[in-house]
């Protein structure tokens, strides 16, 4: 039994993420959502598949959800440790993007090529090279 820690991140505008009974996506959907910036412990994770049990926060004490939705992370790791086969240039993602760059639309689209297809990990390195100092930048990932 794992014993990592992942905090709720994603399904902020519809009142949290989406908890079923089951793994599969067809299990029962359970009445409460896994509210956001909730805390749970992994008891087991399949691809993309976690089965929690609450630690802190709102929702039921334990079921299924999906760390992600297409290419938007809905949970993620708190305790340093990364899910196998992750590969990820940040060192941390305490932060919430929209927060720390409030304001910075304008040198989003000036990333060359647009934002098509680009992940929240390279948008976010973008803006810390555009945005924060170098001494600060360290904290964040290895250059």
């Amino acid at each position: 039994m794992s014993s990592r820690t992942w905090k709720v991140i994603g399904g902020g505008d519809k009142g949290g993420v989406l908890v079923r009974q089951g793994k599969a996506l067809t299990s029962e959907q359970l009445p409460e959502r896994l509210g956001t910036g909730a805390v749970v412990k992994e008891l087991k994770l399949e691809g993309d598949r976690l089965h929690f049990e609450l630690d802190s926060g709102s929702g039921p004490s334990s079921g299924w959800v999906s760390t992600r939705l297409k290419d938007k992370e809905l949970l993620v790791v708190l305790d340093g440790e990364k899910p196998a086969g992750k590969e990820d240039v940040l060192k941390k993602k305490s932060w919430d993007v929209k927060f720390l760059f409030s304001g910075c639309g304008a040198n989003l689209r000036a990333l060359d090529g647009g934002t098509e297809g680009a992940s929240r990990e390279q948008l976010f390195e973008f803006l810390m090279k555009q945005h924060v100092s170098p001494e600060l930048r360290r904290d964040f990932w290895e250059e």
